[in-house]
């Protein structure tokens, strides 16, 4: 499928150029999209696996996870002091802030030293295992896919109370149906477009507040 090809093709460019950006430019925008261009790649992955299902899908995800999971702790750090600084008035919790701004240079660091260019060489060589795979797919499988998670989307979304988890889960869900959807070209029309991104940014708006109050209610207890 020739989508699948130039869908990859797309997440191969943004993530390259991501990773060779002047770190001293990474602010919480760049290290969000860096994060949503690689969450992009695992939906792509796990839709291939569906398709194909003979690769060895985890071990390709490996370099990806890794910097994904540090800039995930440096985008939380990141989405705290945002709010903080929105809701709250800079005489409160001045040493809670400044214990913050701590962690947050700290993650930073971190998250510097894992950007390198034998980790760009990984990632592009990783890239390229992935493209025979890619023309193997079968049409009819990646629309099955779809479909089923479609359903279970459906399925979860129409229970009459929803855990933490399962919002979590609901919230995933659906990012990933949306990135494998623009994958193959699919687009919602846009008599639909308007509602079928609401519960997404509703959701990520309740998550940033769960990171908060997840954050807050640790460093009480270290206390």
């Amino acid at each position: 499928m020739k989508a699948l090809k130039k869908y990859l093709e797309k997440r191969e460019a943004a993530i390259t150029a991501l990773l060779r950006k002047d770190i001293r430019s990474y602010d919480a925008p760049t290290v969000h999209t860096l994060r949503v261009e690689i969450k992009k790649v695992n939906a792509f992955l796990h839709l291939i696996f569906y398709a194909v299902g003979d690769f060895n899908r985890k071990k390709i995800f490996k370099p990806f996870k890794a910097i994904f999971r540090q800039a995930g702790k440096l985008r939380e750090v990141q989405v705290e002091e945002a709010m903080l600084k929105k809701y709250a008035f800079n005489s409160l919790l001045t040493e809670y802030r400044r214990d913050l701004k701590k962690l947050g240079l700290q993650e930073q660091k971190d998250f510097y030293s894992i950007l390198n260019r034998k980790l760009v060489k990984r990632l592009k060589k990783n890239f390229h295992k992935i493209y025979p795979i890619v023309s193997e797919a079968d049409k009819k499988k990646v629309t099955q896919y779809l479909k089923k998670k479609q359903k279970k989307i459906e399925k979860l979304a129409t229970k009459n109370t929803l855990q933490t988890a399962e919002l979590h889960k609901l919230r995933k869900w659906l990012k990933e149906l949306e990135y494998n959807r623009n994958s193959v070209g699919i687009k919602e029309p846009k008599s639909r477009s308007v509602k079928a991104n609401t519960l997404p940014i509703l959701l990520g708006k309740w998550h940033d507040c769960q990171v908060l109050i997840r954050h807050m209610e640790k460093v009480t207890k270290d206390r």
